[in-house]
C-alpha cells in the first residue's frame, strides 16, 4: 500500500510540474483584448460570406469573442466547451485529428501562436488535403493569425 501511494504521489507531482510548465508557457503569450477577438470573428464571417457560407462552423482558440458574434457555430480548440477536444488536444494527436475530421468537420479553423504549434494541424497531411489557407495576417502578437477553410 505504501508503494502504491508513493507511486501515485510521484505521478501526481510529475503531472503538476508538467501542467505548471504548460500554464507558464501560455501565460507568456500576450493577452488579446476582447475587441481584437471580435474583429477576428468579423473577419472570419466576411471570409465565410466570400465562400458562400452563411452560418459557418468555426474551430478557434478564441471562442469567447467569437461567441459574441451571431451567425456562427463555434468550437473551442483547446476544448474548454467540448469534452472530446479537451481529452485529446495536445494529448492524443491521432484521436484529436480523427474527431476533428470525423465529427466536427468545421468549415473554418483559425490558429495563431502556441495554438498553431500545439494543435499540430498544419503538419498533418490530412489537414493539408482538407483545408486551405485563405488568410494570414497580423495578430497583434509575434505570430500570424491563420484562417483555413475546408475545401
Amino acid at each position: 500500500l505504501l508503494m502504491k501511494n508513493g507511486l501515485l504521489l510521484g505521478v501526481g507531482a510529475i503531472y503538476l510540474l508538467y501542467s505548471s510548465f504548460l500554464s507558464f508557457e501560455r501565460s507568456r503569450e500576450p493577452v488579446v483584448p476582447l475587441t481584437a477577438i471580435q474583429e477576428r470573428a468579423q473577419l472570419v464571417k466576411s471570409i465565410a460570406k466570400e465562400h458562400g457560407l452563411t452560418e459557418p462552423t468555426v474551430l478557434t482558440p478564441d471562442v469567447g469573442g467569437f461567441l459574441l458574434s451571431k451567425g456562427m457555430k463555434v468550437y473551442d480548440l483547446p476544448g474548454l466547451c467540448n469534452r472530446e477536444l479537451a481529452d485529446t488536444f495536445g494529448k492524443d494527436q491521432a484521436s484529436f485529428t480523427a474527431y476533428l475530421f470525423r465529427e466536427l468537420r468545421p468549415d473554418i479553423i483559425t490558429l495563431h501562436g502556441l495554438w498553431t504549434e500545439d494543435s499540430q494541424l498544419t503538419e498533418s497531411p490530412r489537414f493539408k488535403a482538407t483545408y486551405r489557407l485563405v488568410y494570414s495576417g497580423p495578430n497583434g502578437q509575434e505570430s500570424a493569425l491563420l484562417v483555413f477553410i475546408r475545401n
